[in-house]
């Protein structure tokens, strides 16, 4: 990823929706940036709650500081990359936290279901029919904030990013879809399962670093190799 460091993440988002703008090979379809507003009650007191108990404001505050109550794209590729799609549609810290999972649309069991009660809707995205989302769980007492990955189709994922991280990932892969599967355990060796679910990732690898010659695509093909290959 290019060095931004000390770019307000607002400023870096809209550098990213530009690029998409004058790529020539991609549509937007979609835009919204909803202005920061005031949180309901409950939310208030989770996140007084979570502060209470040493729980680190710095996901907060910032390069990924996102001065917006909501941040959302969506596009779709043109011409010979017409299948080719992405979107993004980002609750920050702290408005993800009136933002609750829906359990039943993602449990397959109890255990499920507890973790999914601690968790909230970061990312949310809808394509050809089918829902996916990111959701961060707050855990006060080790003061961890993780970052999960939820299909309806898929076991459950924690990622092995964080949520500034999860952030610039965003911007670097423009939220095509499912580039979320490259930091998840999930086994993606199996060639029939990652087909469908990589498709957009790997036409990413090979379109994006002539698209977008600035970027740095490098450490993303060779993260896809090694999910290709079983590596978690």
């Amino acid at each position: 990823m290019m060095d931004r460091v000390g770019v307000p993440y607002g400023e870096r988002f809209e550098e990213m929706v530009a690029e998409l703008r004058g790529s020539g090979s991609i549509d937007l379809t979609y835009e919204r940036r909803d202005p920061q507003r005031s949180l309901g009650a409950e939310a208030v007191e989770l996140l007084e709650s979570l502060s209470a108990t040493g729980f680190p404001s710095s996901a907060m505050l910032g390069d990924c500081y996102v001065p917006n109550s909501r941040l959302a794209i969506g596009w779709r590729g043109v011409g010979e990359y017409a299948e080719l799609g992405g979107a993004c549609d980002i609750n920050p810290i702290p408005v993800c936290l009136e933002m609750e999972v829906p359990v039943d649309s993602f449990a397959n069991n109890d255990a499920d279901s507890r973790l999914l009660n601690e968790m909230y809707v970061f990312d949310e995205i809808t394509q050809y029919g089918e829902t996916w989302m990111t959701a961060l769980r707050f855990v006060p007492a080790s003061k961890s904030l993780e970052v999960w990955y939820l299909d309806r189709d898929l076991p459950l994922s924690r990622m092995s990013i964080d949520y500034c991280e999860y952030l610039d990932y965003v911007l670097l892969t423009k939220g095509v879809d499912r580039w979320q599967l490259l930091f998840t355990s999930l086994d993606l060796s199996d060639p029939v399962m990652r087909r469908p679910l990589l498709r957009d990732v790997e036409i990413m690898i090979q379109l994006f670093p002539t698209l977008f010659p600035e970027q740095d695509y490098e450490p993303l093909r060779i993260r896809l190799e090694e999910r290709l290959a079983g590596r978690p």
